[in-house]
């Protein structure tokens, strides 16, 4: 039987399921992820570098995903941040849904295609000391989001439209 789940996300937790052969999967943009408005959708973020810090720290490698098709989902075209800060809420989005129709209504997402590339294991091959050298960490981080950002760029050329998804390649299209 195959389960999911999720954890706060620090450091040591993601140490601990590593540690007991947990697939760990990380978003290094954060909430911030999240909370992007509509116009800043497909913009990668700034990573935090604890990832990098994780995988070279427990010798295991990095998959990176890049995906296509949750940022539009849930167009949020206006976070309030005051009304966020008053909630105490990292964000709050209006949406198509929210907050104009009523619950459940507000949480249905647009009928998107979604495409996910998941990328080659990047094996880093530091040892484990390295995992507190914070320039080798960034440097790192920074080079997968670049690459990510490169991937999502590519794949937004390639996509025919947000509903339609992706022109079907020749050998595809061969076979229909």
């Amino acid at each position: 039987m195959i389960e999911t789940g999720q954890v706060r996300a620090t450091l040591e937790n993601a140490r601990a399921l590593v540690k007991q052969g947990e697939l760990v999967g990380v978003y290094p943009e954060g909430l911030r992820g999240v909370g992007k408005a509509f116009p800043e959708r497909y913009r990668v973020l700034d990573f935090h570098p604890g990832f990098v810090q994780l995988a070279i720290s427990t010798q295991t490698p990095i998959i990176p995903v890049a995906t296509v098709g949750g940022d539009e989902i849930f167009p949020n075209f206006v976070n309030l941040k005051a009304v966020a800060r008053l909630l105490k809420m990292p964000f709050f989005p209006i949406t198509m849904g929210f907050p104009w129709l009523p619950f459940p209504l507000m949480f249905m997402p647009l009928p998107v295609r979604w495409l996910i590339h998941i990328h080659e294991p990047i094996n880093l091959g530091y040892p484990p000391e390295k995992a507190n050298d914070r320039k080798l960490v960034l440097k790192i981080a920074r080079e997968i989001q670049y690459d990510i950002q490169r991937d999502l760029n590519k794949m937004l050329r390639e996509r025919k439209s947000i509903l339609t998804g992706w022109a079907p390649d020749k050998q595809e299209a061969d076979r229909l």
